[in-house]
């Protein structure tokens, strides 16, 4: 098995803003979309890449580390999307996922949205990634604060009961 490749594109520690870099898991098989993909967001993010090309290197990365955005291609030798977004769902299932791919359909694309998946952006508009990646980060910190809410909330209530 290849180890999972890490790659920093920016200061591993903090951006220009003090913040730590989005720690982005990227299920990719072709090295220059890797590069593509990689070149888009970090026009507007630092990022820190773990890079995947298969369902082991995808399943001992997801043990290992805990991401921000998780963006997988949706045809890969051997190993599927749908089933690298079941996986991802049951691992870490509070990360965006978005799928990044030139081989999928319309009915594909909604049953992934149905499935968990947060967005879907084709290769060939890679234009569209920031935008979708935004709104995955964005949605997913509103998520996060609205469980902590309830759950202070919760903690609330049995202490005054």
């Amino acid at each position: 098995m290849k180890q999972t490749d890490t790659s920093l594109r920016s200061n591993p520690t903090v951006d220009a803003a003090g913040q730590p870099p989005l720690r982005v898991l990227h299920l990719e098989d072709d090295v220059r979309d890797r590069e593509l993909v990689g070149e888009v967001l970090s026009a507007r993010f630092s990022c820190e890449f773990t890079y995947a090309q298969d369902e082991a290197e995808f399943t001992h990365a997801l043990a290992q580390a805990h991401f921000d955005l998780i963006l997988s291609d949706f045809t890969l030798p051997g190993y599927g999307g749908e089933s690298a977004l079941a996986l991802a769902q049951k691992r870490q299932p509070e990360v965006p996922y978005l799928f990044v791919s030139g081989t999928i359909g319309e009915e594909r694309a909604i049953d992934n949205l149905k499935n968990g998946a947060t967005d879907h952006v084709l290769k060939n508009h890679l234009e569209r990634l920031l935008p979708a990646v935004d709104r995955a980060l964005r949605e997913a910190r509103e998520h996060s604060k609205r469980r902590e809410a309830e759950e202070a909330l919760r903690e609330a209530l049995d202490r005054k009961a």
